[in-house]
C-alpha cells in the first residue's frame, strides 16, 4: 500500500493558517473576557499573548485597562513587557 504525503510548502501554508488564526481567536477571546469583567481571564489571555507577541501591540492596551479596572497601577506599567 502506498503512503501518500502531503508536500512540505502545503503543510506549511496550513500551519500558518491555523496559528494566525488562533491567535486572531485568542485576542478575541481576551476581549470578550474583558468586556465581560472576568478580569483574571482576560489577564492571563493577554499576558500570553505578550510573550508569543500576537497580539501586536493589543495585549498592552488590554493589560493597561485590566490594571486601571482593578487599581493595580504599579502592574499597568509592565504591560508594554
Amino acid at each position: 500500500m502506498r503512503k501518500r504525503r502531503l508536500p512540505v510548502s502545503l503543510l506549511l501554508v496550513l500551519s500558518a493558517a491555523v496559528s494566525s488564526s488562533a491567535s486572531a481567536q485568542t485576542v478575541e477571546d481576551g476581549r470578550r473576557f474583558f468586556e465581560a469583567g472576568r478580569n483574571a481571564d482576560a489577564r492571563a489571555v493577554f499576558l500570553r499573548l505578550r510573550e508569543s507577541d500576537a497580539a501586536t501591540g493589543v495585549h498592552a492596551y488590554y493589560l493597561g485597562r485590566i490594571a486601571v479596572r482593578l487599581n493595580d497601577l504599579d502592574d499597568g506599567g509592565s504591560a508594554m513587557g
